[in-house]
């Protein structure tokens, strides 16, 4: 699991359009950086679903727009800690093991 997790998160197009938010591959995952990385993805998110699912059929709703976009902010954060960054800093630590006993 940890091989398929990395290997989505090592591709570029995974994280379109912030690829300034792809920590290097020695850096661990913290809460604070899933929390920015939350701002931006679960904004992006929540704003897209909101136009492509809910104001096509219900019509324009800044309420709604705003909830929406902290709901993706929110479920993107617990997502992405959980799943993604956790296998991301197993990887890190286990890299970080692999160079400290080849010193």
């Amino acid at each position: 699991m940890e091989k398929f997790m990395n290997k989505l998160t090592d591709m570029d197009l995974s994280w379109w359009p912030f690829m300034k938010l792809r920590p290097s591959k020695e850096q661990k995952m913290t809460t604070l950086h899933v929390a920015k990385m939350a701002l931006y993805f679960g904004s992006l998110y929540g704003v897209l679903i909101y136009f492509i699912f809910h104001a096509q059929k219900y019509g324009f709703d800044m309420i709604q727009l705003i909830i929406y976009t902290i709901l993706f902010i929110i479920m993107f954060f617990v997502f992405y800690r959980l799943t993604f960054a956790y296998f991301w800093n197993v990887r890190v630590t286990r890299m970080s093991s692999k160079n400290d006993e080849n010193s």
